[in-house]
């Protein structure tokens, strides 16, 4: 029933980029950074491509683990 938009509610919560970017830009002493803001930083400033890559994989490992243990909550509610 309602476990759809938690799920899909949290995953995109972990994606923020633009809005953060867009606002502040990291913020003061890099206070708002996102794991995807740190990503691209590592990719495109730094030139760093395999760092970049191990950190992507990282987060989505992160992301896999917490939607199913969503999904596992949802389903010992209902």
């Amino acid at each position: 029933m309602s476990e759809r938009p938690v799920i899909t509610s949290t995953i995109g919560s972990f994606g923020l980029f633009a809005e953060v970017t867009t606002l502040t830009g990291g913020g003061p002493a890099n206070a708002t950074i996102t794991p995807l803001i740190r990503i691209f930083g590592t990719a495109f400033s730094n030139y760093n491509y395999g760092l970049a890559s191990a950190e992507a994989y990282t987060f989505f490992i992160l992301i896999f683990v917490v939607a199913i243990f969503q999904f596992r909550m949802n389903r010992e509610e209902s």
